[in-house]
């Protein structure tokens, strides 16, 4: 993933310019949580990828430093379709071996934790652990709907977003012949006119309906978007909210 403390190696990526800030900065800030709170001894769910590995190679060495057990790690499956209920459920059976750890670090992915919560119903575990989020997870509808008990009071590291002033009129204002000079934008378009559907104000919203999370429903293609729908619709409003450029104070 792009937040990766691993791209910060400028020797490897010299070429690589972030517009979100590393998982370093996420992976501090759930350390002062810990601190702040008090607590000695907490567990680690974290993904199989780079995102999940990467973030709990940081989350071990920083614990340490500030002297702060890790009671279990525990891996998830990156593709949900693979890994079993089962597999689920020997998660949460080994959480709750170490019940002096009530904090859990979850770093992982919406689909993922998802299934882990839906574990965590099965195993009767619901309002024993607290759980500290990180953006791949904690502020998806995917995880909270049909879960509500169970992420009930988790603590989520997010990056700052701020919309840019301009941007969303700016965009949407792009259609390939006035903007020939980026080469994706008009690639990223072309099939749409090759199908010929609708007008380039359809083109514009589809291009920017690719920046909204796969767990939003579908765009509906059976005719051209109203000049309203692009200005206010739902789901443009959404996508706003999902601003490309990001922060951390």
């Amino acid at each position: 993933m792009s937040t990766s403390p691993e791209l910060s190696n400028k020797q490897r990526f010299e070429y690589f310019t972030r517009t979100i800030p590393s998982d370093h900065y996420q992976v501090k800030a759930m350390v002062e949580i810990i601190k702040m709170f008090g607590w000695s001894y907490v567990s680690i769910v974290y993904e199989e990828s780079n995102y999940g590995i990467k973030a709990f190679e940081e989350l071990e060495v920083l614990l340490g430093k500030n002297n702060i057990c890790i009671a279990v790690k525990e891996k998830l499956v990156k593709d949900s379709g693979v890994a079993s209920e089962g597999a689920y459920d020997s998660i949460i059976q080994h959480l709750q071996t170490k019940p002096r750890a009530r904090g859990v670090i979850i770093f992982g992915s919406d689909q993922e934790v998802a299934e882990m919560m839906r574990a965590v119903r099965r195993c009767n575990a619901t309002g024993i652990f607290s759980w500290i989020g990180s953006d791949g997870w904690s502020a998806r509808d995917l995880v909270s709907i049909g879960n509500e008990l169970e992420v009930e009071g988790t603590l989520s590291v997010q990056p700052q977003a701020n919309p840019v002033k301009g941007f969303k009129e700016y965009f949407l204002n792009l259609t390939v012949e006035n903007n020939k000079r980026n080469p994706w934008f008009v690639a990223g378009t072309t099939p749409v006119t090759e199908l010929e559907r609708g007008s380039n104000k359809l083109l514009r919203t589809s291009f920017v309906f690719a920046f909204i999370p796969a767990y939003l429903p579908p765009v509906p293609r059976a005719r051209p978007c109203r000049e309203l729908e692009l200005q206010s619709g739902e789901r443009t409003e959404r996508a706003n909210r999902h601003s490309l450029v990001t922060e951390i104070e």
